[in-house]
């Protein structure tokens, strides 16, 4: 068995103890050694002592440990489970999905997806492996373990060793891109038959693909009637950005793109490519609040034929909250044109998912959109500038 330094050292010391106080009494005068005590107060005296320097090495190598224990990251695994101790003490077991601005994603053996405060996280132990980012962009990938506000990461070729406030993102995986992936997906359908026969079906898409410095977006919401056979609605709208992170809260959004169709606002194709920067203005285990601004060249075709080419000023927002038994998602975006002010148009949507089972959702979506001054059909005919939609479907997210 090893014994410690610190242990060594103790020993050491109450053998030092023990011959100072053989060698103090055979220096005493002879007069006072002549009066020497009984054998029993002698044995006391050096049994306290003793004790007294056990004691104090108990309490310097209890302090060693909280501070510069030997301790390392796990080895690699892909069997066991990811570990989280909270600030109460309490153990959580499952998968530490990700850690972005603070907040933890965790996926807990028994109480299924959590979203903690990174600063109720006393300790973490994770044998499987992530990517950890820190303030100075560097990204460390391997298995890691947290104490005393320490992390120790190991890497292929060596452990490093940060403080826990350097952390600014833990994403899952070692590399592999199916780590990267998350999707939503909720539809909703409905139909009548009888005296009017009518189908309505919506769609809402989100696909993200998130690294330690990048995250990738990928949005569709569609909705299709059809009443007696005759197309009654038909709007599309699908969107994609990519945001680079340039610190914890802000973001670069390049490149950003949108493409809407609606041919009930005489919109057969509008494309926006742009670019812009993003900051987070809250981010906790309940909320998230995003802020985007950006400029965008638009190209509109309508349905009547005539084309549009103007630039525009694009500002969005996103508001999510995640409560016990449900997540609430709100987007708004708007699209001033700064060469047509009567085309700028608004966008917002809002989501509610109560969980059911595992990933299966049930959602209520409510859309709107306006244009300020749509532009007349061929006909001559203006369409209306606002339009609605609240439907209801089942929500998947993977």
């Amino acid at each position: 068995m090893t014994v410690s330094p610190l242990v060594s050292e103790c020993q050491r010391g109450l053998r030092v103890v023990l011959t100072a106080a053989q060698l103090a009494f055979r220096e005493l005068p002879a007069p006072w050694r002549a009066q020497r005590p009984e054998p029993s107060r002698v044995m006391a005296a050096v049994m306290a002592t003793g004790f007294l320097v056990l004691f104090l090495c108990r309490v310097a190598m209890s302090e060693n440990s909280k501070t510069k224990g030997p301790w390392a990251p796990p080895e690699p695994s892909h069997i066991e489970y990811d570990w989280i101790q909270l600030d109460s003490g309490e153990w959580l077991k499952g998968d530490l999905e990700r850690l972005r601005d603070r907040k933890v994603d965790f996926d807990s053996d028994k109480l299924n997806d959590l979203a903690v405060d990174f600063s109720d996280v006393a300790r973490f132990h994770l044998p499987r492996p992530h990517a950890y980012r820190l303030e100075n962009h560097a990204v460390y990938r391997g298995v890691a373990e947290m104490r005393d506000g320490l992390v120790r990461v190991r890497t292929t070729s060596e452990i490093v060793e940060f403080h826990r406030d350097e952390l600014v993102s833990i994403v899952q995986g070692k590399g592999r891109e199916r780590d990267r992936w998350s999707t939503q997906l909720s539809t909703g359908f409905a139909t009548r038959q009888g005296n009017t026969n009518q189908v309505d079906l919506t769609a809402l898409l989100n696909v993200r693909r998130e690294t330690a410095l990048t995250r990738l977006s990928f949005d569709y919401n569609g909705l299709l009637t059809s009443v007696n056979d005759e197309r009654a609605a038909n709007s599309h709208r699908a969107s994609t950005s990519l945001d680079v992170y340039l610190t914890k809260r802000l973001f670069l959004t390049v490149p950003s793109f949108e493409f809407f169709s609606d041919q009930f606002q005489n919109i057969a194709q509008r494309y926006t490519p742009g670019a812009g920067l993003g900051y987070e203005f809250v981010r906790r285990p309940w909320v998230d609040w995003d802020v985007k601004t950006g400029a965008a060249y638009q190209y509109t075709k309508f349905v009547s034929g005539e084309v549009a080419k103007n630039i525009a000023v694009i500002a969005s927002t996103e508001f999510d909250f995640d409560f016990d038994v449900f997540d609430w998602d709100n987007l708004y975006r708007i699209q001033i044109v700064a060469t047509d002010l009567g085309m700028t148009s608004h966008h917002f949507e809002s989501v509610v998912s109560f969980d059911i089972w595992g990933p299966i959702d049930f959602d209520v979506a409510f859309i709107w959109d306006r244009i300020m001054r749509p532009e007349p059909d061929s006909d001559g005919v203006r369409p209306k500038s606002d339009d609605t939609r609240l439907s209801v479907g089942l929500g998947l997210d993977l």
